[in-house]
Parts: structure tokens; sequence; C-alpha cells
């Protein structure tokens, strides 16, 4: 019977093969746990989106407001636009491609600001703040929005031409020498009219939709690379064992 080095192989590789197969089966749960995390932010968004308009809290209230208690539900708001102040987020949609999105303060009746997203334009060129009056007053629905954190690899914003690449909402009320300043953003349901002629905005993005992952096949596969481990890690023993046992 021989007890050297072949007898001993097996243990070690039996060892990482159950840290692999852990970290197989690991990642196969989180993927259904993704699954069961996309289907339900499609339902609470689905829900919000269909409930009735209400009244955006007053800037007292602001402080103490949960934000994301109010991410994705209707609002109504009503004020003044400052569109001589507005700043145009650069970002992707998938049904439109790359272009820009007009931010627009609004300075609110009972006190306070609210930056507007007044609608989506596919080329800066059209884009252009003399185009508008330095105040219009504006009645508006829409859903709000939270903004999004800068990263420290993230683009900085180019102020002289009015552009982001990140929906900084501090950066931005800051530039537009706004404040209090509400914690969300307001995506407008109708997008803005620009001059009467011309390329006219899409409506904003109200909601976004979940990515379309397919988060079961992916956990399948995990599963099916931890039983393949497995079957290998046996066949490999047996092997071994029967070399040590010759």
């Amino acid at each position: 019977m021989r007890l050297g080095l072949p007898a001993r192989m097996p243990m070690g590789f039996l060892s990482l093969a159950l840290v692999g197969f852990v970290i197989l089966c690991s990642l196969g749960v989180w993927q259904l746990q993704r699954h069961e995390e996309k289907l339900a932010q499609g339902a609470r968004i689905a829900s919000r989106l269909s409930e009735a308009p209400v009244a955006l809290p007053s800037p007292s209230q602001w402080q103490e407001t949960d934000e994301n208690a109010w991410l994705y539900r209707r609002v109504h708001a009503s004020g003044v636009l400052y569109p001589s102040r507005e700043v145009y987020w650069f970002h992707q949609r998938d049904d439109l491609g790359p272009g820009y999105d007009i931010l627009t303060p609004m300075r609110l009746h009972d006190g306070g600001w609210v930056v507007v997203n007044r609608g989506f334009f596919p080329t800066r060129a059209t884009l252009s703040p003399a185009r508008n009056a330095e105040q219009e007053p504006a009645d508006i629905t829409g859903i709000a929005h939270l903004p999004t954190a800068r990263r420290w690899f993230d683009p900085r914003e180019d102020a002289a031409q009015r552009i982001w690449v990140v929906r900084d909402l501090t950066a931005m009320a800051a530039w537009m020498e706004i404040a209090p300043t509400a914690p969300w953003f307001l995506h407008a349901d109708a997008p803005a009219r620009v001059g009467s002629l011309g390329p006219q905005p899409a409506a904003a993005a109200l909601a976004p939709k979940p990515r379309e992952v397919d988060h079961i096949a992916y956990a399948m596969t995990w599963f099916a690379m931890a039983i393949c481990l497995a079957v290998v890690t046996f066949v490999y023993c047996r092997k071994a064992k029967g070399g040590a046992l010759s």
C-alpha cells in the first residue's frame, strides 16, 4: 500500500474544489436573488406610476422626507421656470440614442426650487438658453427622480457649455444659484416647446425600465458549472485513490 504523494494530492484538490463549488453555487443563488429584485422593482415602479398625482412636499418638509419613498411617484408642482439658468444632461437613451435632457430650475409658489427635466434633444446644436424668456409660469405634472452620486472616475461638467454627464443635483443647483432645492428632479410628463419651428424635444424618460437580463439563465449556468466541478472532482478522487492503493 503506497501512502506517499499521490495519496495526499486528492485532499488538496478536494479542498480547492469545495471552495470553487461554494463560490459557483453562491453566484447562482445571487442571480436568483437579482431576478426577484428585478421583479419587485418593476412591480414597484408600475404601481407608483399608476397612482394619481400628489402635491410635491413643501420646502419645510424636504429635510424630514424619506427621499426614496417619493421615487417614481407622480407629483404636481406649480411655479415659474427660469430657462436662462437651464443645463443639459448628456446621456444615452435606449430608445433614442445619445442626446441631452433639458434641466430647468423652477421656483415654486410656496418657496424653494425644483429642477425640472423638460425633455430630450438628440443634438446640442438646437439648444440655447437665449431662445427662452427669463421667466415662464408653469404648472407641471411628472415623476420624481433622485439624483446620481458622482464617482471619482466620472468626467466633470462643462459649465461653460452647460453640459453635465452626471445628474449631480448639488453641483447643478450651485451653478444655477438656487436654494433651497428639492432633493428630486421632476421629469415632466409633457416635453417643453422650443420656439415654433424646428425639431422639438421628446418627452423625458419618466421611469427606467429594469434591464432585461436573464438572471435565471445565468443562475442555471453557475449551478451547471458547480455540478460539473463536483463530477470532475469525484472522478479525479476515485482515480487518485485507485492509483494510491495499487
